[in-house]
Parts: structure tokens; C-alpha cells; sequence
């Protein structure tokens, strides 16, 4: 067993203690090593894209993170800032603070305050100690995975680089054969891995740990895993997000984004891997699924029936969210386990494959699950069972979702096509239930979707008839009497 010691700035948060402190690079990778830095993937979201999450620490053990685009683009870059550090240049490699969570079930943390007569009275400074047993955690990481992880990724890819080279050159020599060229491949390889280690060992990186408090005796408590989500959560849409469309603003203002914030952790197609987050249109050639302005709409509509979730926010919209927002949960999940396999479909293939797949069924077949009028109805419909339901989240009504299961639902628009010479697609028979629906006719023979108001509230109004629920137009006023605009 090792003891942990850190000199650390003790500062107060929103009734947490918070220890400032600095890390190198190289500490980052030791610590993350012996799993005494950790990753909780119950509080966050993996390193993986897609369906199929592989807790962050299986990758880091299995070498699989290597691969993740996140890491090649985070290896990349440190890559730059370090060729130009060489030639002094310093304009690149913010690298910024990550945040930490001493977790609760963590009790061997001590803090010893130093006393000074030279720190003015509001600045403690104290000395962190920690002494956890072998691959147990001291940190969980809330925010900058990817940083540290990528910390480790650089001196771990060109480790192996270096090994297997040895290799190489051993084989060769033991068969006689001339091993010239890759022991020059080798001593490259070892100059590169030298000059990444020594980048880890003179680069710090701040942190910032919360903890629950400091005791008098100096036991540090921790913090509960409600507390590590929200970090992550805050962390994320106040910090890393903020150049994304509206999602500062959002989140600021906004308990209905907070919660829709918290959902997109449960609900991999909500992902920022499959939600545009920086445009306002979905392109013909775009891997994501919808645009974040459409996700945020539905799930305002589900909660408040209104899609502009900064609009008449006040002390009751809280109590508002908080009172409905475990039955849109489970609304949620209940589409997810319906659509999630149609959404996510070749998203761990190939680029290619997926781009194909969602061609078929955007452009030829066009599949209206696709379509950001029909997630929007979705949300409208959340709120209409919410309503029956009086939000009580294990409510049967939820039971009559199964009822739009594609196996029994028919989404596809077009139902018989070919294509003519230049590969054009004409289609040869029209599902008219969704086309009456959603859709507004563009050419003599052709239709195209229609996002406006009434067009999702016809399509709400079919879902509704699907799975035999009430649904008529008393609830189209909003939660404050506002007539929703058409």
C-alpha cells in the first residue's frame, strides 16, 4: 500500500470543500494506472461510441481505448503542441483543469492544515494524504477523461510501438537476417517515446476535487454518486459544451435542458455521437440522427407541453420538472427500447455502412422515425400520457408504447420504388397514413415532410390512435395558458 500526498489550496463551494490542486502528466498516468484515479461509469459516460459501452477502464486494460477517435484525435494534437515546443512555440496546449470526486465510500483520506504567518487569513493550505489498498480508488473522474486518459494513451501506444519492434529485431538477428532497418525504426520509436515521457514529466495539470467536507480531525468524507453524476452533468454542459448550440443558455436557465442533460448519459442515441450539436440542419450525408435543438424541443414538449424550454421559466418550473420528469423517463426509455435498434443500426461498422444505411432510409425508403417531425410528435405524446397518467412513472398506460413497435408498425413512407437509369429513386406506392400525416406534396407525383405545428400534431394524434389513447385537442394549451403559436 502507497500513500498519496498532495499539497493542496482548500477553498468552499456551494457547501462542498473543494481541494485545488496540480498534477504532472506523468502522475496523471501512475495514479491512473493503479486505478487509484478511476473512472465511475455509473456516473459517466464512457469513451466508446455507440450501443455496446465498455466501462473506460476495460479499455484502458485491453488497450482498446488506442482505438477510440477521441484518443487519435487527443493523441494528435499533444502530438503538435509538442513539435512546437521544440521550436518554442507556445501558442497551443491549453490543457485547462480537470474535476475530481472523492467518492463516499472512500474513508482514508486525511488533510493536515499548515499553519503560516505569510498567507493572508482566507488562504488554507493543507497537505492530502490518502492511503487506498491496491486497485482501489482515491478519484473518480467527473470531468477531462479524456485528457488523462489520453495522458496515458500517448506513453502507452508508443510503448507497445517500441516493444514489438524489439521483437521484430530480435527474431531477426536470431535468423541471421539483416535487422538495419528496423533497428533505425527502432531507435526512432525510443527517441519518440523519450521525448513523450519527458513531456509528461515537466507538464502539470489542475485539479479541483470535491469532497463533501473536513472534518475537525481532518477526515475528508466524500461525495455520494447522486453528487458524481451531477458533477460530470454540470461540468460538461457549463464548461465543454459551451460553443455547442444554446446549451450554455440552456443550462443556465433552463431545469427542463438540466434533466434532458441527465437522460443523455441513459440514452445512447441522445449522445452527442448521434446528435448534431453544432448545426441547426441534418445533412443529406450527416452520421446523426437528429439536430439538438429537435431533441430539446421533444423533451420540452413532454415535460410542459411547449417546445422553447426558456420560455416562462419561474420558482415553479422546477417543481414542475421535478414532479413529471420520472415518468418521461421512463417514457423515454420505453422509446429507446422500440427505436434505439433503427437509430444505432451500423453505428459500430463502418463509416461507409452507416452512411449507406441511412441513406436507404432517409432518402429512399424514408422512414419517418428519422424525421425530426416525428420525434417532436413523440414528445407531445409523452405529455398527453403524462397528463392520463398523472406522471406516475409505473403507470400500465406505459405498457400501450409497446404497441408502436416496428414489428406491428409499419414506418417506412415509401412502400414500392424502383430507380431509373441515372439511379434516380420514383416511387411506385405511397404509404398515405404517414404522408397525410407529416407530409405536404412537392411535385404532381411527390411528397416531402413538413415540420410545422400542424404536422407534428397530426402525427401526435396517429400515435395516439395507434395505441388506443385519449388524445384530443384540450391539451394543446401549455401548462402557463399559453396558446401554443401554429
Amino acid at each position: 500500500m502507497t500513500t498519496f500526498t498532495k499539497t493542496v489550496l482548500l477553498g468552499k463551494q456551494a457547501g462542498k470543500t473543494i481541494l485545488t490542486g496540480n498534477l504532472r502528466g506523468q502522475e496523471c498516468v501512475q495514479l491512473l494506472r493503479s486505478k487509484e484515479l478511476s473512472v465511475n461509469p455509473r456516473a459517466q459516460r464512457s469513451l466508446v461510441p455507440g450501443v455496446n459501452k465498455e466501462p473506460t477502464e476495460d479499455l484502458i486494460e485491453n488497450d482498446r481505448v488506442l482505438k477510440m477517435p477521441r484518443m487519435k484525435s487527443f493523441l494528435r494534437f499533444v502530438n503538435r503542441v509538442i513539435d512546437n515546443l521544440e521550436h518554442d512555440n507556445v501558442h497551443e496546449g491549453f490543457f485547462g483543469a480537470v474535476q475530481f470526486v472523492l467518492p463516499e465510500k472512500f474513508r482514508k483520506a486525511r488533510m493536515q492544515l499548515c499553519e503560516s504567518t505569510s498567507l493572508p487569513a482566507e488562504a488554507q493550505v493543507g497537505v492530502f494524504r490518502a492511503d487506498p489498498s491496491m486497485g482501489e480508488s482515491i478519484f473518480h473522474v467527473a470531468d477531462g477523461q479524456a485528457r488523462i486518459v489520453g495522458f496515458h494513451s500517448l506513453e502507452r501506444e508508443l510503448s507497445l510501438k517500441v516493444a514489438r519492434l524489439k521483437d521484430v529485431v530480435k527474431k531477426l538477428e536470431r535468423k541471421n537476417q539483416s535487422a538495419v532497418q528496423e533497428k533505425e525504426e527502432l531507435a526512432e520509436a525510443q527517441k519518440t517515446l523519450d521525448r513523450a515521457r519527458n513531456f509528461l514529466s515537466t507538464n502539470d495539470i489542475s485539479f479541483v476535487c470535491y469532497t463533501k467536507e473536513v472534518k475537525q480531525d481532518g477526515t475528508v468524507v466524500g461525495l455520494d454518486e447522486d453528487a458524481e453524476k451531477r458533477c460530470y452533468i454540470e461540468g460538461n454542459a457549463l464548461n465543454s459544451q459551451a460553443s455547442k448550440e444554446d446549451m450554455l443558455k440552456y443550462e443556465q436557465f433552463s431545469p427542463i435542458v438540466v434533466e434532458l442533460q441527465a437522460r443523455r448519459d441513459e440514452f445512447d442515441w441522445m449522445s452527442d455521437l448521434c446528435i448534431e450539436e453544432d448545426s441547426k440542419s441534418i445533412s443529406s450525408s450527416s452520421m446523426k440522427l437528429f439536430t439538438l435543438s429537435a431533441l430539446v424541443q421533444a423533451y420540452s414538449w413532454g415535460i410542459v407541453n411547449d417546445n422553447k424550454p426558456l420560455k416562462n421559466i419561474d420558482m415553479t418550473l422546477q417543481a414542475t420538472v421535478d414532479e413529471r420528469k420520472a415518468f418521461c423517463a421512463a417514457f423515454w426509455a420505453k422509446i429507446t427500447e422500440l427505436f434505439g435498434p433503427i437509430w444505432l443500426e451500423e453505428i459500430q461498422g463502418e463509416p461507409g455502412d452507416r452512411a449507406v444505411y441511412l441513406r436507404q432510409a432517409r432518402q429512399i425508403e424514408r422512414n419517418v422515425v428519422f424525421q425530426a417531425i416525428f420525434l417532436q410528435a413523440l414528445g407531445r405524446l409523452c405529455y398527453v400520457m403524462g397528463k392520463e397518467a398523472k406522471w406516475e412513472p409505473t403507470s400500465p398506460l406505459l405498457l400501450k408504447i409497446d404497441q408502436l413497435t416496428p414489428s406491428l408498425v409499419e414506418y417506412r413512407v415509401v412502400k414500392k420504388h424502383h430507380l431509373d437509369a441515372e439511379g434516380s429513386v420514383h416511387v411506385d406506392d405511397w404509404n398515405m397514413e404517414w404522408v397525410n400525416a407529416m407530409m405536404k406534396r412537392s411535385t404532381e407525383k411527390g411528397y416531402s415532410f413538413n415540420n410545422a405545428a400542424e404536422n407534428i400534431n397530426a402525427t401526435r394524434h396517429l400515435l395516439a390512435a395507434k395505441i388506443g389513447i385519449k388524445d384530443d385537442d384540450a391539451s394543446e394549451e401549455t401548462d402557463t395558458g399559453v396558446r401554443e403559436a401554429a
